[in-house]
């Protein structure tokens, strides 16, 4: 430790401090120029919300001009360097001391030894380390200009403070907007959504949207935006506008919607070009979003028939295809695949709807161009009534075909079967064997004849149903050939044990044949026998024979006499 020790400390703190506060004094100017720049920033972008370039372009002035800051003010602050013997000169200039402070700390240095007399150098060492004792040469530090600069950053910093806290939303916005971002200071307007047709958009405060929406060309574009205000600030009227690619301008009044409060409505009658729109209201104003014009969806379909099997055998076509065509004749039974084509876009999804069901179509190929409607579990898989059909599509764009897409399947019907059917007799004995003559056709074939015969004992006092077959075709070859059925059915009456009496009634009923579908039933009008004895029913039939007879007989006359007249 030397006898100087004390007084280096006391320059060693000097210096320290005067290092400090040239950092002070430099830093401040730094300090002041970002917070008025930024001050200025807020002042002329609030006033012309500027855009991203002009922002940019402001930002460049205020980093030049903090440039100029601080090769002028600063820089000269930060790089001025002083040790030991540097701060000792200003002591001595200061306080009015000679030289004997510099020379005392030069002669303790290791390499004084060599300097002239030993005893003279001890003796400024003595003198300054005894006269030192009385020096207090921090209070020489000067501290008014770094209290000034000190004190103008505090006031500028507490003010921006001040501001920030009152106004929290707008001192949030400023970061973004001197970050560049698309934020807008607050307003007594809010835009909250805009809707474009059917489709809404929500706004946000964060500005620029890219493409907003995709609309076909030519269509009309009507625009509904709903806003918020306060009571007593609520516009009159707003404003679109719109920037076509070619840098064409317009611009359409949006008008209060009297039956929505804060909503305000528009229309562009035609959409022509890409465009980009902007809304104001208010105070309130959206950054650009694009809408871009694309083409409509190009959908083909194409329906295939199949009619059923049996009619195919019967002289049906194998196979109906009808292409781009919404309507169709198809035979009843028929299964009916639909098949949808987009060239020029892919589909995201396809429905039909037949009635209140909706049955989703299928994708076929990668792309989505393709999709197809399996008929199974469907009303097409076997068409048994006239339908009407609608198809929803939406391509990547979410639009759909200019027009809708509608059709009608009509139905040729396979008709029921036609039966008639007469007793020979109206009364009959309890074992006689009455003939039942009856004549049947269908449009295609017969599956099936059964006679349902119906006895009802003497008093009402019970009754039994009993069906016999009559015919039923065997194989498909066989149901082919019988479209058309003559002939005479004798009725056992012996099993059913009848007595004098009993009524027993008839009816035919034919079935026609439709492949793995239950054919279709006709029932003949019923006719009644009544069960008496022999004798009494024999007489009956004489009787109704001569009545046939002369029936005949009297039609035959009629016939002939109207031929003579003619002559």
């Amino acid at each position: 430790m030397t006898r100087l020790a004390e007084l280096r400390s006391q320059l060693q703190t000097v210096a320290l401090r005067r290092r400090t506060a040239r950092w002070v004094v430099g830093g401040s100017a730094l300090v002041l120029t970002a917070l008025w720049a930024l001050a200025i920033f807020f002042v002329i972008d609030w006033t012309f919300s500027m855009g991203r370039f002009e922002r940019a372009f402001t930002l460049l002035i205020a980093a030049g001009a903090m440039t100029t800051v601080y090769w002028t003010l600063a820089r000269p602050w930060f790089n001025r360097r002083e040790n030991e013997m540097d701060v000792a000169l200003l002591v001595e200039k200061q306080r009015g001391i000679d030289s004997d402070l510099v020379a005392a700390l030069q002669f303790e240095e290791p390499a004084a030894r060599s300097w002239g007399s030993q005893e003279l150098r001890e003796a400024v060492i003595e003198y300054v380390t005894d006269y030192g004792k009385e020096w207090n040469l921090l209070a020489d530090f000067p501290r008014d200009q770094m209290k000034r600069r000190a004190v103008l950053v505090g006031v500028s910093a507490l003010a921006i403070g001040l501001a920030m806290a009152v106004w929290p939303g707008y001192a949030g916005v400023l970061m973004n907007r001197v970050l560049l971002g698309s934020r807008h200071y607050p307003t007594s307007t809010k835009i909250c959504e805009v809707a474009i047709g059917d489709e809404r958009f929500a706004l946000t405060p964060y500005g620029q949207h890219d493409i907003l929406a995709k609309r076909p060309f030519g269509t009309p574009l009507d625009f509904a935006v709903r806003c918020e205000a306060p009571a007593g600030k609520v516009s009159a009227q707003g404003t679109l506008r719109f920037q076509a690619a070619n840098g064409l301008k317009s611009a359409v009044s949006l008008t209060p919607d009297e039956k929505q409060p804060g909503t305000y409505r528009g229309q562009l009658p035609r959409l022509v070009d890409p465009i980009s729109f902007s809304i104001e209201v208010g105070d309130a104003w959206t950054d650009p979003a694009a809408i871009d014009v694309v083409p409509l969806p190009v959908v083909e379909m194409k329906m295939t028939a199949t009619p059923p099997a049996y009619a195919a055998r019967l002289g049906q076509s194998t196979r109906v295809e009808q292409t781009s065509r919404r309507q169709l004749s198809v035979f009843e039974g028929s299964r009916v695949d639909l098949d949808v084509v987009c060239p020029n876009k892919t589909l995201t999804f396809a429905v039909l709807t037949l009635g209140d069901a909706k049955f989703p179509l299928t994708r076929t190929d990668a792309e989505g161009h393709a999709w197809r409607l399996s008929a199974d579990k469907t009303p097409l898989a076997a068409v048994s009534v006239p339908l009407h059909f609608s198809l929803d599509v939406r391509d990547q764009d979410n639009l759909a075909p200019e027009h809708p897409i509608e059709g009608t399947i009509a139905m040729e019907a396979d008709r029921p079967p036609q039966v008639e059917m007469r007793l020979a007799t109206r009364q009959c004995w309890p074992g006689a064997g009455p003939k039942i003559d009856f004549a049947v056709s269908d449009d295609f074939a017969l599956s099936s004849i059964v006679l349902h015969v119906q006895v009802r004992r003497a008093g009402g006092k019970s009754t039994q149903d009993v069906n016999q077959t009559v015919w039923e075709g065997q194989g498909t070859a066989n149901l082919g050939n019988r479209r058309e059925l003559k002939n005479r059915f004798v009725l056992d009456l012996v099993p059913l044990k009848l007595n004098p009496g009993d009524q027993v009634a008839v009816q035919m009923e034919a079935r026609d044949y439709r492949g793995e579908r239950k054919g279709e039933a006709t029932l003949s009008s019923p006719e009644s026998l009544s069960i008496t004895d022999r004798i009494t029913a024999e007489r009956a039939i004489t009787n109704e024979s001569d009545a046939r007879g002369e029936q005949l007989f009297g039609d035959i006359i009629s016939r002939l006499t109207g031929a003579e007249g003619k002559r």
